[in-house]
């Protein structure tokens, strides 16, 4: 199955095995006809593009990442899901937490 929309009418239809490889747009008065081989070509082409361009992207500079959890080579901001951090702010929240663990150490022990 292929899915193929015409260039003249922007009607879509799905072309199967049993059609033909090669036919006239099924939409009234429209003249335009398909070829399945290049349709198949220019999706696998659509295809193609739509995985080159990087899964990722910072939010801060719009650099590709390798993951959602990785520093940016661009700017240096931290990306936790797609969310940046500056260095202080992940430093804050480390001392932050080492505080609580002392509390609760401290006097729940």
């Amino acid at each position: 199955m292929q899915k193929i929309t015409c260039p003249k009418c922007a009607k879509q239809f799905i072309w199967t095995d049993d059609n033909p490889p090669g036919g006239k747009c099924p939409t009234t008065n429209c003249d335009w006809y398909y070829d399945v081989r290049k349709e198949i070509g220019k999706s696998l082409e659509k295809r193609a593009g739509e995985s080159s361009r990087a899964a990722f992207s910072c939010p801060g500079c719009g650099a590709a990442l390798a993951s959602r959890w990785s520093r940016c080579k661009s700017c240096g901001a931290w990306i936790m899901a797609s969310r940046p951090w500056k260095k202080s702010h992940l430093i804050f929240i480390a001392v932050l937490v080492l505080v609580i663990l002392a509390f609760f150490y401290r006097y729940l022990s």
